[in-house]
C-alpha cells in the first residue's frame, strides 16, 4: 500500500486512538468519583458510629447532631456515586461507539483506496447526515460502505445515503436495509441516480404503509419481482401499488411475490398460451401489452380470452 493510503489508515487509526482516550479519560475521572465518594461514606459511617458512642455515653444530644449530619452526608455520597456510575457507564459506550465507527471508517476505505481527501470528506459527510437525520455514526457509515459497493463512489453518495436514511427512519429500520431496497429497484430500471433512490424508497414507503410489511421484507420479496417487472416494462408505480393492494387482500410478502412472478413470467414466456392470446388481440408482445393496457389490463386480458382457466 503506497504512502497516501497509509495516512488514510493512519487518519483513521489517530481519530480512533483520540477519540478512545478522551473517552478513556471520562472513565477514569469517572473511577476517581466513584473511589472518592466511597471513602466518603467510610467517613460517614465513622461518624454514625461515633455518635451512637456519644448516645451510650450519655451525650444524647450530641450524638443525635453527629447521626443526623451522617445521615445529611449519606444521602449526598449515594447521589455522587450514582452520578459517579453514570458517567463511567457513558464513557464505556463512548469507547464502544468511537471502535464501531473507526471500523466501519476502515472498511470504507477499502473500497476508496489511498484517496485521502475524498475518505475526508466522506467522514464529514457521514458526522453532517448522521447530525441531521438522528442517526447514529457507525448506521450512516454502514449505508456508505453498501452504497458505495452497490453502485460505486460517485459525487451523490452521500446524498443517496441521506435519502436512505431518512426512508430508514420513516421504515423503523437501518441506513443499510433502506440502501439494499433502493438498490433492487435502481439496479434493474437502470437509474442509480439518487433522485431514482427516492422514487425507490418514496414508493416502498407506501407499500409499507398500506401494506403491513417491512423494509427488509420487502426488499427480500421484491428481488424476486423486480427483475421480470422491469423486462416487461412494468412501471415501479404501478408494481408497487399491485405489491400494496395483494398484501392487503392476499396475504404475506411471500405469497404475493410468488403470484405476482407466477404471473408475470406467464406473460413473459413466448413458448406460452398468454403471448398468443396477446397477438390475437393485436399486440405484438407481452411487453407491447403492458405498455398499452398497463401489467393488470394485459393479465385481465389473457384471463378473458381464457375464459378465466
Amino acid at each position: 500500500m503506497g504512502t497516501a493510503a497509509s495516512n488514510v489508515n493512519l487518519t483513521v487509526t489517530y481519530q480512533g486512538i483520540d477519540q478512545t482516550t478522551k473517552a478513556g479519560n471520562r472513565a477514569r475521572k469517572s473511577i476517581r468519583g466513584v473511589g472518592g465518594a466511597a471513602g466518603r461514606a467510610s467517613e460517614i459511617v465513622n461518624g454514625l458510629t461515633s455518635g451512637l458512642s456519644q448516645m451510650a455515653g450519655g451525650n444524647i444530644t450530641g450524638g443525635l447532631g453527629k447521626m443526623v449530619a451522617s445521615f445529611g452526608a449519606l444521602g449526598t455520597a449515594a447521589a455522587a456515586t450514582a452520578i459517579a456510575m453514570k458517567g463511567f457507564q457513558a464513557a464505556q459506550e463512548a469507547i464502544a461507539t468511537h471502535r464501531t465507527f473507526s471500523e466501519e471508517l476502515g472498511k470504507i476505505q477499502t473500497l476508496i483506496g489511498s484517496d485521502v481527501q475524498r475518505m475526508e470528506t466522506l467522514e464529514a459527510g457521514i458526522r453532517a447526515v448522521s447530525k441531521r437525520t438522528g442517526k447514529s455514526l457507525e448506521d450512516i457509515a454502514g449505508g456508505v460502505y453498501l452504497t458505495i459497493s452497490a453502485f460505486g463512489d460517485a459525487d451523490d453518495t452521500l446524498e443517496k445515503v441521506e435519502i436512505a436514511a431518512k426512508a430508514g427512519a420513516a421504515g423503523l429500520t437501518e441506513t443499510a436495509e433502506a440502501v439494499k431496497l433502493a438498490n433492487v429497484f435502481m439496479k434493474n430500471y437502470g437509474d442509480t441516480s439518487a433522485a431514482a433512490a427516492q422514487k425507490a424508497l418514496d414508493l416502498a414507503f407506501i407499500t409499507n404503509k398500506l401494506g403491513f410489511t417491512t423494509f427488509p421484507e420487502i426488499a427480500a420479496s421484491m428481488a424476486g419481482v423486480v427483475p421480470i417487472a422491469a423486462q416487461l416494462g412494468v412501471t415501479q408505480e404501478e408494481l408497487t401499488a399491485a405489491y400494496a393492494a395483494l398484501l392487503g387482500t392476499s396475504g404475506n410478502a411471500a405469497e404475493v411475490t410468488t403470484q405476482l412472478k407466477a404471473a408475470m413470467f406467464g406473460l413473459a414466456d413466448k413458448a406460452k398460451g398468454a403471448n398468443e392470446i396477446l397477438r390475437d388481440h393485436g399486440h405484438a408482445s407481452a411487453e407491447a401489452a403492458v405498455a398499452e393496457l398497463g401489467l393488470l389490463g394485459a393479465l385481465q386480458k389473457v384471463n378473458e380470452a381464457s375464459d378465466g382457466t
